[in-house]
């Protein structure tokens, strides 16, 4: 009696665990570009104007002392005027902002000048520089910062 030849499996053949380590390879792709997707979605979503949002008015913010109190804050409302310097009576808060386009990380006033600490992405780095502003928000001198900034103040 002969034998019939055995045939040998095929070398391309895959494997259960190979089958597996693709399915798992994919998956992760898969998440990773959703991620990035829902990820990139949402940072931009914060850019534009929020339903529900604060009324903005027209009108210069200043932080010269007299005329009528007005609180000057960093907005950190969602939309195109997030962490900018903004204005409100004192005597209404949750009244129309007024936004300066004057951007800060930190900010603080007293006696008619403010200090701003501002951040930049660089290629390779973020920098961190102190603006001095006069009355009206104008810088009056750029200091460059070694560090990150966690505070600002003015002397009275």
């Amino acid at each position: 009696m002969t034998k019939a030849p055995q045939t040998a499996p095929a070398a391309d053949a895959m494997t259960n665990r190979n089958k597996l380590l693709v399915l798992l390879a994919s998956v992760l792709a898969l998440a990773s570009v959703a991620g990035v997707v829902g990820w990139s979605y949402q940072a931009d979503r914060k850019n534009h104007v929020q339903a529900g949002g604060p009324a903005v008015g027209a009108g210069t913010v200043s932080l010269t002392p007299g005329g009528p109190p007005r609180i000057v804050f960093r907005s950190l409302k969602y939309g195109p005027h997030r962490d900018e310097l903004s204005s409100v009576p004192s005597d209404a808060p949750d009244g129309p902002r007024t936004y300066s386009g004057v951007k800060c990380m930190r900010f603080y006033a007293a006696a008619g000048t403010g200090i701003c600490l501002q951040s930049e992405m660089g290629a390779f780095q973020e920098t961190y520089t102190a603006l001095v502003l006069d009355s009206s928000l104008k810088v009056t001198r750029r200091i460059p910062l070694a560090g990150i900034p966690s505070r600002a103040r003015v002397s009275p």
